[in-house]
């Protein structure tokens, strides 16, 4: 079993990812593929957005979870 409060180990993975996802994002970010701002914005925006939505789904499936178990 792990240790430790979901929250906890989901902030930890969430961190650890998201450096991941950094690197790669600035790999793409100098590589010269965006030619105007606008395409850098719509980006980061997507990105953005997308991290936060993946955050935000864990918490949800932790609530989901917890009531499914109170149930049984």
């Amino acid at each position: 079993m792990l240790k430790g409060s979901f929250t906890e180990l989901w902030n930890k993975a969430m961190i650890y990812t998201g450096s991941g996802w950094l690197v790669l994002v600035c790999m793409i970010w100098v590589s010269g593929h965006f030619t105007d701002n606008v395409e850098r914005i719509v980006f980061v925006s997507v990105l953005a957005a997308g991290y936060i939505a993946v955050y935000m789904l864990g918490f949800y499936i932790k609530r989901r979870h917890s009531g499914k178990a109170v149930n049984l």
